[in-house]
């Protein structure tokens, strides 16, 4: 009994620190009393405009979901603020979710061409939505892979909109979301003619361990000046083993928060 008791009152804890965060991602994205209104009745599937200081657009996000928690971590945060030896040229943003991390590099390096990739349609359609004023960023919906083809689309922890993870298809899952086209990084630097990518941010939920396990990876990354990662090894065993021993050619190193951050020295 007393067991029990203990579990119960940690879930409490828990479960009030789960509403604080929400009602403070809520506020900080739509301010004090609409962001508080909005987290406390949620329309179903409701979408409400976001405003950044750093943009005269709106960021459309979607009620009640994991949209705030993003909209907080990369544009208040700044959670892609790592130090870049120059301005980047071309960067690639796969794991895009909807927009927001290709809205932070438009704003920041608006000279730069982007690409944004992201798997899972009802992401990638308000990606789309949110990109229409950065005629710098080209929407891709695919999903990033060790090889061309198609996986399937899978959300194992229910995270919904940020946790969608991608796998080899199996047809007939119980679990599969659906099905999307996968891309390999050099399918992608081939199409759209990239010389150099100068910052490759990638967050893709697990799926960077076979990105990282295809050996022919050591081909394209000679041509990367730097990558902005998150690990997902807490799901996907293997994916810091994977990604380091590929990179040994970008030798500084940084994190800040759950990213990671290799880049090669500048002569």
């Amino acid at each position: 009994m007393k067991f029990t008791w203990i579990r119960r009152q940690w879930w409490s804890q828990d479960r009030i620190f789960s509403l604080i965060m929400k009602y403070k991602h809520h506020a900080q994205a739509l301010g004090i009393v609409r962001g508080t209104l909005t987290a406390a009745f949620p329309a179903r599937r409701s979408v409400v405009a976001a405003r950044w200081d750093q943009s005269p657009h709106p960021i459309f996000l979607r009620a009640g979901s994991s949209d705030m928690s993003v909209f907080k971590e990369v544009l208040i945060d700044e959670g892609y603020s790592f130090p870049l030896a120059e301005s980047p040229h071309t960067i690639i943003d796969a794991g895009a979710n909807i927009g927001i991390s290709a809205i932070w590099y438009a704003t920041r390096y608006p000279e730069a061409r982007i690409i944004a990739i992201e798997a899972e349609r009802a992401n990638f359609e308000l990606m789309v939505r949110n990109l229409e004023a950065y005629p710098n960023v080209t929407p891709v919906h695919a999903a990033l892979w060790s090889h061309s083809g198609v996986v399937s689309i899978q959300d194992p922890f229910d995270d919904g909109a940020w946790g969608y993870q991608t796998s080899q298809r199996e047809d007939g899952a119980s679990n599969s979301l659906g099905s999307v086209q996968c891309v390999t990084a050099r399918d992608v630097i081939e199409k759209y003619r990239l010389d150099r990518v100068n910052l490759f941010k990638i967050d893709i939920e697990g799926a960077e361990y076979e990105v990282f396990s295809d050996p022919e990876s050591s081909e394209w990354i000679a041509s990367v000046d730097a990558i902005a990662i998150e690990l997902h090894d807490r799901f996907r065993p293997g994916c810091s083993r994977a990604f380091f021993s590929r990179v040994g050619e970008l030798t500084i190193e940084k994190t800040m928060g759950t990213n990671t951050f290799v880049a090669r020295e500048k002569v």
